[in-house]
């Protein structure tokens, strides 16, 4: 859409700073595309701290609506409806879909003002709580009838895609699948360690249920019981509800000495850990992408992920990653192959390197105004 500005609404139930790849991806994209020269605004929940509106100093601005929340996974947001109706009319409404009761209220806004819509599938809401019992009545009743009403719903993987137009019964020309960006499009050059023998492993993300971290910990606990397994040690970045059960986990299992949990880290701390790692691990049962693994990729990192949607549309097995099943012995095995096998460590990261091009930022938010045209949801803002 060269020369043309538009007026992009992005609607999402959180946002920076709290933490999550669905927060990351909207920011990332809006900056993008206010580098682009369009006048993006942000509308989402009001956090602890923050103003109701700003302009960032990334050239969007943010607006914020009250948050109600009866669970941390189940956030309602009563005045979303009128604060959309009451802000300028954009050209492209574009809405987060990740939790329940949430899209439904965009729906209603954009008919009410004769707008069409774009809903972009971050994750299908999950059962997290006891609340959960409703998701199935809630999804056939509410959120397909929603997903159908617009004009586009957008998947970040193939494989994904799929999944969601069977769920919620979609034609296969409304679901477009566009991956999210990532901020690194170039390797990153890395430090060397002359002498550590020491085979440091990485995991970044959300701590939550569906990131099946026990399960990772399980993993750790057969690799340090191993006396004919290198020396490992392991940092898991993140902060979320599974924190306070993941510490205890950590120290039942005995891993306090093996086991790092780093908390959020952001910026160059972030970096650190990155440069600092041998290896990447994922044992997510639960993932629409996963954009942490591009970006381990772009860090020269070998990674191992789990078979589901989303990261195996990503890595090729044995040529830009390992995939394993959700089993603590196929993951220790997975880490000790590529410990174990320089040449196997080398073709992993020399594939993961390749794909570093394919989710640059630019060439996302190139196709996303390629659907914003092919989709006709979108006038230009002179």
């Amino acid at each position: 859409m060269t020369g043309d500005r538009l007026r992009i609404l992005h609607v999402v139930p959180f946002f920076p700073p709290h933490l999550g790849g669905m927060e990351q991806r909207t920011f990332e994209l809006a900056c993008e595309q206010a580098r682009r020269g369009h006048d993006i605004t942000v509308l989402t929940s009001a956090e602890p701290g923050l103003p109701a509106s700003e302009d960032t100093g990334e050239g969007f601005r943010i607006e914020r609506v009250p948050i109600f929340s009866p669970a941390r996974t189940l956030p309602l947001l009563p005045t979303l409806g009128t604060r959309l109706r009451r802000l300028p009319t954009p050209a492209v409404w574009q809405v987060g879909v990740s939790h329940a009761f949430f899209v439904e209220q965009v729906a209603l806004a954009a008919r009410s003002r004769g707008q069409a819509f774009i809903a972009q599938m971050h994750i299908d809401p999950q059962r997290t709580t006891r609340l959960g019992v409703f998701l199935g009545p809630y999804k056939r009743a509410l959120l397909g009838p929603a997903l159908r009403a617009a004009r586009a719903v957008v998947s970040p993987t193939k494989g994904y895609s799929q999944r969601v137009a069977g769920v919620y019964g979609l034609s296969e020309d409304k679901v477009q699948v566009i991956p999210p960006g990532n901020r690194f499009e170039v390797p990153i050059p890395r430090d060397l360690r002359a002498g550590d023998a020491e085979l440091r492993l990485l995991t970044v993300g959300r701590l939550a249920p569906e990131k099946n971290l026990e399960l990772m910990l399980r993993a750790m606990r057969q690799m340090t019981a191993d006396r004919e397994f290198p020396e490992v040690s392991l940092t898991v970045v993140g902060d979320g509800p599974s924190q306070a059960s993941l510490s205890r986990a950590v120290a039942e299992m005995g891993l306090g000495s093996r086991v790092h949990l780093a908390g959020r880290l952001d910026g160059p701390d972030l970096e650190a850990a990155y440069r600092q790692a041998d290896v990447f691990l994922m044992t997510s049962s639960e993932e629409s992408f996963g954009c942490v693994i591009p970006e381990a990729m772009a860090h020269g990192l070998p990674v191992i992920v789990p078979d589901i949607d989303g990261p195996r549309d990503i890595v090729t097995d044995g040529v830009s990653g390992l995939i394993v099943g959700h089993d603590a012995s196929q993951i220790a095995a997975a880490v000790g192959r590529v410990a174990r096998e320089p040449d196997l460590h080398r073709r992993l990261v020399a594939g993961g390197e390749e794909l570093i091009p394919r989710y640059a930022w630019r060439a996302v938010a190139d196709r996303w105004e390629d659907l914003y045209r092919r989709v006709g949801a979108a006038s230009s803002v002179r």
